[in-house]
């Protein structure tokens, strides 16, 4: 078994360590249930939790704004989901009307802050900021606007969206505008493991219908708990390939370096990482058609074992079609299993799991 250390030495050295091992094409078991990430669709083995925002966390980040911070419902962390769509995304967990009530009312009270502040503060070049209600139809909610700076507070069943973002000129406003429209003309409340055929984004307990347009920067990140095996969390992240002008830049964007730079989390005082793979450490996957990288590891914390998958594509930029840079994670952590009294699953099963996860991954049906 191939240490951290070494795990980043024997790529650098030997193109080879990366190119032997070709990942094939498995079959779907029948009994696997569908979801779906922004454009793409996944299959996973059990019925799964979904991280969202709880009311609380979601009011938290009303009033003060804080970095986004999603959970499952029991309280458990989920720190890789983020949402974004042309702007920042927060979905709530299911709500009851008091919850509702509360978030409504700190919106009321959000909204009486810009019409003061545009009367108070001009723009650099000495004119007046301009505040705007905006219409939300067909949904129920609130919209707003202070110059290019977009808000949406918006109700779909039993969850609520909060999306917004700050334009910085005309050309922004016209595409926060475009994207606003777009989320309130195309969002429906979407039921776990409904996966629709129509184009648009995938997001928790929602959906945004859409034309498809690849120009409107996305990166939904999604993470997943299996109820039947609580130790196993599945996140898989779909993000247009961004354009990176420095040669560096782009280097720390490929699947080699990403994955390197990805299990060093696990690097400290209690926890060690070892790759399960011999020679080569890292080997091919295929994401949605797209070709990447993948390892699989054993890692050790507080003196448990557990075990990852991980494993990324880079997107083309310049791509006429949309080809968005990918990330699969599917980790292990048992002490989460054994505090339900579940015994965590194996090595061997964890692999399977977690190699069927990925052969799953596609584009949905009309994308």
């Amino acid at each position: 078994m191939m240490n951290f250390t070494m795990f980043a030495q024997v790529v650098g050295t030997s193109i080879l360590g990366i190119s032997l091992s070709v990942c094939v094409a498995k079959e779907m078991p029948t009994n696997w249930k569908s979801e779906c990430v922004g454009r793409l669709q996944l299959d996973l083995p059990t019925e799964a939790d979904i991280a969202a925002y709880s009311a609380k966390r979601l009011n938290e980040e009303i009033n003060i704004e804080t970095e986004q911070q999603f959970h499952f419902e029991d309280g458990q962390s989920a720190d890789w989901s983020a949402l974004w769509y042309g702007g920042k995304i927060y979905v709530s967990h299911p709500l009851n009307q008091e919850q509702y009530v509360v978030l409504t009312d700190s919106i009321k009270k959000y909204i009486n802050i810009p019409p003061n502040f545009a009367k108070k503060e001009k723009r650099k070049d000495g004119s007046s900021r301009q505040f705007d209600i905006l219409p939300t139809d067909p949904l129920a909610g609130y919209a707003w606007r202070v110059n290019s700076s977009y808000r949406a507070f918006l109700k779909t069943n039993n969850h609520v969206l909060w999306w917004k973002e700050s334009g910085d000129g005309p050309t922004d406003e016209e595409s926060e505008r475009h994207t606003l429209a777009t989320i309130l003309h195309g969002l429906s409340y979407r039921a776990p493991y409904s996966v629709p055929h129509v184009m648009g984004v995938c997001l928790p307990f929602e959906f945004i219908q859409d034309d498809g347009d690849n120009q409107r920067y996305r990166s939904i990140g999604m993470t997943y708990r299996l109820k039947a095996h609580p130790d196993v969390t599945i996140m898989l992240k779909d993000a247009s390939a961004r354009k990176y002008d420095s040669e560096k830049l782009e280097k720390i964007a490929q699947p080699d370096y990403v994955i390197d730079d990805f299990w060093t989390q696990y690097r400290g005082p209690d926890t060690s990482i070892r790759s399960v793979w011999d020679f080569p450490i890292k080997r091919s996957v295929t994401l949605a058609g797209q070709k990447g990288l993948a390892s699989f590891v054993k890692i050790t914390r507080d003196g448990n074992i557990d075990y990852g998958y991980f494993a990324t594509v880079r997107g083309d930029p310049k791509a006429k079609a949309d080809t968005p840079d990918l990330r699969l994670y599917v980790i292990q952590e048992g002490s989460k299993a054994k505090a339900k009294g579940i015994e965590p699953i194996g090595k061997e099963e964890f692999l399977k799991i977690a190699e069927t996860i990925a052969a799953s991954v596609q584009r949905r049906p009309t994308q």
